[in-house]
């Protein structure tokens, strides 16, 4: 019987996110979650597997191809990028500008609908694997 090879996958600390688990999918399998700033090793089967992390119910990393031998060691890096943390800057900023034209009737239904427009921007935009979040191979990095 082959010995099982491990993955171990460290999460970048960020505020984004920051009280989220990820969940660390193989072939379509939960194996586990990592949280904020913490890392995790997994033990898997040798052989090809298809490895994904998500952060969100809705958004995901891109999938990353595993081809193992037993007893193989990899480790991996996951986090949020900074296309999400400087969109909901953006959300902020729109959310502040709201509160200062409030009192003006025009000015805040425009705003309303660029904010509608902005939100729907978002979900779509949050659905694309590894927009969000990213999943990268560090084992030669060390």
């Amino acid at each position: 019987m082959a010995e099982e090879a491990t993955i171990k996958i460290r999460r970048r600390w960020n505020f984004v996110g920051a009280i989220r688990k990820f969940t660390v999918f193989v072939d379509g399998n939960k194996i586990g979650t990592i949280k904020n700033g913490k890392e995790e090793s997994f033990a898997i089967s040798p052989g090809k597997h298809l490895m994904v992390v998500k952060g969100a119910v809705w958004s995901k990393t891109q999938a990353i191809s595993l081809d193992l031998a037993p007893e193989q060691k990899k480790t991996f890096e996951c986090g949020v990028t900074n296309s999400c943390q400087k969109q909901l800057v953006a959300l902020f900023v729109l959310i502040v500008i709201e509160k200062v034209i409030s009192g003006y009737f025009y000015a805040k239904l425009f705003f309303l609908l660029l904010l509608f427009c902005f939100g729907i921007f978002l979900l779509l935009v949050t659905l694309k694997p590894g927009k969000f979040y990213y999943l990268k191979d560090t084992s030669n990095l060390s």
